[in-house]
């Protein structure tokens, strides 16, 4: 709860922002893209998290997360890592390409499995950006917050 709201003060400060047409200093422009880069990998451990009891509800729920973390990320990354997104941006298109090759008579913990390498591979990319983004201690809050 406590991480979810502080992504709603940063989503709302963000706008704000934005509708007084004030740029952001790098500084905040990197803080924005580390909470949304760790909103994302948050999101991810989710969906690894699930497991074959899990409700289809939970399931959409969990991929509707990453999506809009996802989302997130990549409209704070402007001017922030471009050039570092290339990798991040393949990962994902491979995750969702292997989201959609899911057939729906698989069981959710068939179709789990199919993509658990995916998911590493985008989790990987976000942690790559995070290490060359200083971004203190945002892997730690992610976890303590779920």
């Amino acid at each position: 709860m406590k991480r979810a709201m502080l992504v709603l003060i940063g989503v709302l400060t963000a706008s704000m922002i934005v509708a007084c047409d004030d740029k952001p200093t790098q500084q905040e422009a990197n803080e924005q893209f580390c909470d949304d880069t760790a909103e994302l990998i948050a999101s991810l451990r989710v969906i690894r998290d699930l497991d074959r009891n899990s409700s289809i509800e939970e399931v959409q729920a969990a991929r509707d997360r990453a999506r809009n973390a996802y989302a997130n990320m990549i409209e704070s990354s402007a001017g922030v890592v471009d050039a570092r997104l290339d990798d991040l941006n393949s990962a994902y298109d491979e995750l969702q390409a292997a989201v959609d090759d899911i057939d729906e008579s698989d069981s959710i913990g068939d179709a789990l499995d199919s993509v658990n390498d995916e998911l590493e591979a985008v989790a990987q990319e976000a942690s790559k950006i995070l290490n060359d983004v200083d971004c203190s201690g945002v892997g730690s809050e992610s976890q303590s917050d779920e």
